[in-house]
């Protein structure tokens, strides 16, 4: 979408469909006022309520001609294929609308191949955000892969509870293609430039709080100062502090384990952003905080579909279907558009498939 309301799907053979749709109208004032209400309302959701939303979106996002060409291009694919549907919200301007939950989107019943579904969940479609590439030229995959992984944990913070993830993670370790280290120091960011240092680490799963200001509209982690307390630091000044390290990672993945009654925080959606444009390539985040088992879920399938060979908006969308299938009626439905994935030009291939025995 542009600032002027054009909205254009793209095909990688240059086909593409134009249409128009009001960026300030009362639809989008309706969804931002939603997804304040999806954020902070914290139990008694059901998916019939967050339908006519993620409708909502749909509406607001797809002219009818527009929609029209990016379903028959679902039609078109082979049985087997998939679609890559990157959203991409360029320039300040359309900030407001860069930070609607849009992993929701839901298409209502009608016409078309692609009806009466959530996209974040449809087995022909991989839903991802889309910034312009800025971290340089695109690298390529890895036979095996080192992650680090950070838990922090304030002592002025909600509880983080990380062991479900971590002993899925501690299983998955058993793999020739993973290198799994978890930080044991304190979270301050002194402690953390050491061990990208020492691990130089492809990816970095950091485990605690996220925060994002409505007003501001910036996101910031809480890491640990030295006196215990949070050190709350922006997506920019993170991927400064491992800029000095001299070497980034190539993704970092942003979680939030509470339990299930805590409070609806855990939010990274503005610092996945961020880390993208200071030159991170994949940031996979979670909206919410999630379920220490749901959080568990979602890393084995996402870690297993790695090693499989699949490019990381495909482990993301297959996390995201394991979790909304696994999902009962008296759990949180939102846990379905949880995780969000922002990627560079580049697909997000992390693993060669020659790495993976899983």
């Amino acid at each position: 979408m542009s600032t002027d309301g054009t909205v254009t799907a793209r095909r990688d053979d240059e086909t593409s469909k134009r249409g128009t749709r009001r960026v300030d109208g009362v639809d989008s004032e309706l969804a931002r006022v939603f997804a304040r209400w999806l954020a902070r309302r914290t139990d008694g959701w059901t998916r019939d309520e967050i339908r006519p939303f993620g409708a909502l979106l749909h509406r607001m996002l797809f002219p009818r001609e527009v929609w029209s060409f990016i379903d028959s291009t679902v039609a078109g694919v082979p049985d087997g294929g998939l679609v890559r549907l990157q959203l991409s919200f360029p320039g300040a301007a359309l900030s407001h609308l860069a930070a609607l939950p849009w992993e929701y989107l839901y298409v209502p019943p009608g016409p078309g191949l692609v009806q009466n579904t959530f996209l974040a969940t449809h087995e022909r479609v991989l839903l991802s955000r889309h910034i312009p590439a800025v971290g340089g030229p695109m690298v390529p995959p890895e036979p095996t892969f080192r992650v680090l992984v950070v838990v922090a944990q304030p002592n002025d913070q909600v509880d983080v509870i990380p062991e479900p993830v971590l002993a899925a993670l501690g299983k998955l370790g058993d793999h020739s293609w993973l290198r799994v280290t978890v930080m044991t120091d304190e979270a301050t960011p002194a402690a953390l430039l050491r061990e990208v240092e020492q691990v130089r680490p492809h990816l970095i799963h950091f485990i605690g709080h996220g925060f994002y200001d409505e007003r501001d509209e910036v996101g910031t982690v809480a890491l640990v100062d030295v006196d215990g307390s949070s050190k709350m630091v922006t997506g920019d000044e993170l991927a400064g502090l491992w800029q000095r390290a001299g070497v980034p990672p190539r993704m970092v993945l942003l979680e939030s384990c509470q339990g299930a009654t805590a409070e609806a925080r855990g939010t990274f959606s503005g610092t996945a952003p961020q880390l993208v444009l200071s030159g991170t390539r994949l940031v996979v985040a979670m909206q919410y905080a999630v379920t220490p088992e749901m959080a568990a879920a979602f890393s084995t399938e996402f870690y297993a579909a790695l090693a499989a060979g699949l490019p990381v908006d495909a482990a993301v969308q297959r996390g995201r279907r394991l979790v909304a299938s696994a999902l009962t009626t008296e759990q949180d439905p939102r846990m379905l558009g949880v995780p969000l994935v922002y990627l560079q030009n580049d697909f997000g291939a992390v693993l060669t498939t020659s790495g993976g025995d899983a």
